[in-house]
């Protein structure tokens, strides 16, 4: 069976369950649910196409920089608009812990960082950056994960949104 068939299969079997999983739920985000597919991707879903590719070019901008996960193809499955992006590790953590490997650099310093980063590199902004929006990759990036509450800082801010 072709990679993309398993894929398919793979969210079609749990789209009921997707659909159903209340928001808040690990991989349950307001508009997303996501699905491991194994150590290196995982599989965005939505209801909505428009949704999905909003956040799929938001996540592709931010990992040319590598402030977001790999974006591959995008699919549509089983009434589900989905795309496939690298798996990255999720951490709980509190902003004050200090990040292991690191002299004295704390959680809540890293995501600043990575707030101004993005706001530099793509100028988004992102309101929702919280442990729960974030992943670390295998190299122990810190990255973005939730592309959902992002707005465009020039268009957005200068008309007032």
């Amino acid at each position: 069976m072709s990679s993309q068939l398993q894929l398919k299969s793979l969210v079609k079997s749990k789209s009921d369950q997707m659909r159903n999983r209340k928001n808040g739920s690990p991989g349950a985000g307001i508009h997303c649910r996501y699905i491991k597919v194994n150590k290196n991707v995982g599989i965005k879903c939505y209801t909505s196409e428009v949704v999905r590719d909003g956040s799929c070019y938001m996540q592709t901008q931010a990992a040319e920089h590598g402030l977001g996960p790999k974006v591959y193809n995008k699919l549509q499955i089983d009434g589900m608009f989905c795309y496939v992006t690298e798996h990255v590790e999720i951490r709980q953590f509190d902003f004050e812990d200090t990040v292991p490997g690191t002299d004295d650099v704390d959680y809540g310093e890293m995501i600043d960082n990575l707030q101004t980063e993005l706001k530099r590199k793509i100028n988004y902004m992102f309101t929702d950056v919280s442990e729960s929006n974030v992943g670390f990759t295998k190299s122990g990036r810190m990255v973005c994960i939730d592309f959902g509450e992002a707005f465009n800082y020039d268009r957005d801010h200068r008309f007032g949104k």
